[in-house]
């Protein structure tokens, strides 16, 4: 007793003597309460880092940053599947509460799984290094994105403040589509919209067979660090840096696995001179690759490409098990498992590759370690994983469930055959992407044992053979080739990239091992200004970073000024229609109608002046459908117009005596 005492009377002694002392634990107790939602974001990430140390090998994932990055990732997968079962039990299940849910979910995945696993792979957790040059390259090639495709459009858009930001995000139709599913969720603060009270008020019925999961987690993030999160510019600007971010963080795991590829399947250390090209022929395959999902507003493709990196390492990982080691596979089938479940949460179209390679390489696994046998050992200890199970299995049926019979529904064989706007590459691409590849194989077989090579051969086999059936259906059905097929070769050149980039170096490493330093760099210089040559060029990614779109016929300063000022005004959602009606481009009149649009609960007004207004010309304007669908004489229609189009369009208006509702502003 006399001890409590004594720690009380001292407590109070040293909050006594610094009257600011007892004013930050307050401020702390206060911000911990406001800030419960980001505090459980945190703890599930760090707790995510703590399981994958004991999951991950050391020899694959060799640094504890690169381990923290990927528990990112990692954290969100388990927050989509959480959202979805979360559904099961309440379709208006709020936002907020899935942060704290999914911490509660993560720290027993931890718990039930952590006697399991310290039976075989405890060792490995010590074995993990601190940040390595082969960190550093890898955020230093992020940094110089950010400058080159986010900084320099931004500061040469001629959009002054925040309304730049929307140079990032209105170059296509994608872009407005994602925002306006984040946004109905913000809105509405729904996890998944479907059945719940917020379904038919949304302006995203048209693409409501998008998987729930990506857009969800994506908006409980954003919830958790900005509570009060309102529509209209908050959400677009929340959502550009989400996109950005995830951008960002592509970039990094693409470096990042080159040097996991690298040190894999070389006898050499990583040297000054392999690290200077690895580093410059990523930035290169940033800006001839990778930019274009990100500026075409492929938000649901991201984590898609995002998993391709991790997926592949998370094979070769299962090449390293001892023979017959039941819990080893097991344990490293969580993490592939996981993808596989995440990629049917984001997207579904890579969702077979996936689940196709793991099946392929685990069987292969079951064959040399005999069938049977090894299946009897699994089945004995797969009661201790159900939770995995769970996880992995039940959100993947709410998915399905959730898109059955919903109002803009496509499911996947039809999408095969749908058309849709995508970044292509010459053949000259390929071929160098081909040859880095067979340098890649070559010298790789020389320098391990082939098990070690079945992995990444299955998943460019599974991939390869997908997007062949793709590109076979796509001509039988139709006589040319559309989007689903591009999307799965991008798919298919992201890993092939990786191990282009990595042939090379092994090339360059024989160079600098049997000549000099300086021999190895001047090579690398040259197979760098080679590839410039030998690829392509980009006229229009210069026209981006300069701060032009290819696209965009208005400011992007008048979108957000448009957004800023309708969300200020009283009655904003029934009473201000915007659109954007530039003749001479359809495409960006969609564009920039459809991104206001998202930042309103769906209105019959809108989409029947909207659907008169797209891809017509300015003498066959009909204003029947505002005389219909427009009834309420407080309903202010805006167009913005080109000159040409002015004198047509008033006079129709005129006509019908509509010049008190419908207002024409000039595009400048």
């Amino acid at each position: 007793m006399k001890n409590i005492y004594h720690y009380s009377a001292n407590f109070q002694d040293y909050f006594k003597a610094n009257a600011m002392r007892r004013w930050l634990l307050i401020l702390a107790i206060l911000l911990l309460g406001f800030f419960i939602p980001l505090v459980a974001l945190t703890v599930s990430v760090v707790v995510s880092y703590k399981l994958l140390l004991l999951l991950l090998n050391h020899k694959i994932f060799d640094s504890k940053f690169f381990v923290f990055i990927i528990s990112i990732f990692f954290y969100v997968l388990v927050l989509q599947a959480v959202i979805l079962i979360s559904w099961l039990f309440s379709h208006n299940f709020p936002l907020t509460i899935c942060g704290p849910l999914t911490s509660i979910v993560l720290f027993g995945l931890y718990y039930l799984i952590q006697p399991t696993i310290s039976k075989s792979v405890r060792r490995q957790k010590n074995d993990f290094t601190p940040a390595k040059i082969k960190d550093i390259i890898p955020l230093v090639v992020c940094l110089l994105t950010f400058i080159i495709f986010v900084i320099f459009p931004i500061h040469h858009s001629g959009s002054k403040g925040i309304s730049g930001i929307t140079v990032l995000v209105n170059r296509v139709i994608d872009d407005p589509n994602h925002l306006g599913m984040l946004n109905d969720k913000l809105q509405f603060n729904r996890g998944v919209i479907f059945e719940s009270n917020a379904e038919g008020h949304t302006n995203t019925k048209g693409v409501s067979f998008y998987p729930a999961g990506w857009h969800s987690a994506n908006a409980v993030i954003i919830k958790a660090f900005y509570p009060s999160i309102s529509t209209g510019s908050e959400s677009l600007v929340a959502y550009a840096i989400s996109k950005v971010f995830w951008f960002l963080f592509l970039v990094y795991l693409f470096v990042r696995t080159i040097y996991s590829l690298y040190s894999t399947y070389s006898k050499e250390k990583v040297s000054a001179v392999v690290s200077a090209w690895i580093g410059l022929a990523s930035l290169l395959f940033v800006g001839w690759f990778l930019i274009d999902p990100f500026l075409d507003g492929f938000y649901s493709f991201l984590p898609q490409l995002i998993i391709v990196p991790i997926f592949v390492l998370s094979l070769i990982q299962m090449s390293f098990l001892n023979k017959k080691d039941g819990y080893g596979l097991l344990n490293a089938l969580i993490l592939p498992a996981l993808l596989c479940m995440g990629s049917a949460l984001s997207w579904l179209l890579l969702f077979p590759v996936f689940v196709g390679a793991l099946l392929v390489y685990g069987f292969n696994l079951l064959y040399r370690w005999g069938v049977v046998s090894t299946l009897r050992d699994l089945l004995a200890k797969m009661p201790r994983y159900i939770f995995i199970l769970i996880l992995t299995l039940i959100p993947v049926i709410v998915q399905i469930l959730t898109s059955k019979s919903t109002g803009g529904s496509v499911s996947f064989i039809q999408g095969i055959l749908l058309p849709g706007p995508i970044q292509t590459y010459p053949t000259s691409f390929y071929e160098f992407v081909f040859l880095g590849l067979a340098i890649f194989l070559v010298l790789a077989i020389k320098n391990t044992k082939t098990d070690r090579l079945q992995p990444i051969l299955t998943y460019i086999t599974v991939m390869a053979a997908f997007a062949a059936l793709l590109y076979l259906l796509q001509l039988y059905a139709s006589q040319a080739n559309f989007y689903y097929y591009f999307k799965s070769l991008d798919a298919f050149t992201i890993a092939a990239s990786m191990m282009c980039v990595v042939g090379f170096a092994f090339f360059i490493s024989w160079a600098e091992s049997k000549t000099s330093r300086s021999t190895a760099l001047i090579l690398s210089f040259m197979i760098i200004l080679l590839s410039v040559q030998f690829v392509y060029t980009k006229p229009l990614l210069f026209l981006y970073i300069q701060g032009g779109r290819a696209t965009t016929a208005i400011m992007n300063k008048e979108i957000f000024n448009t957004l800023e000022t309708n969300y200020s005004q009283p009655h904003y959602y029934n009473k201000e229609v915007t659109i954007y009606y530039p003749s001479s481009n359809p495409n960006m009149n969609e564009v920039a109608s459809r991104l206001l649009s998202t930042n309103k609960p769906y209105g019959t007004c809108y989409d029947s002046v909207k659907g008169a207004s797209f891809s017509v010309r300015p003498k066959d304007f009909d204003v029947a459908p505002i005389l219909r669908d427009c009834a309420d004489p407080d309903i202010k229609i805006t167009y913005y117009v080109e000159r040409d189009s002015l004198a047509t369009m008033q006079k129709k208006i005129d006509e019908n005596n509509l010049h008190e509702r419908v207002i024409l502003k000039l595009i400048d």
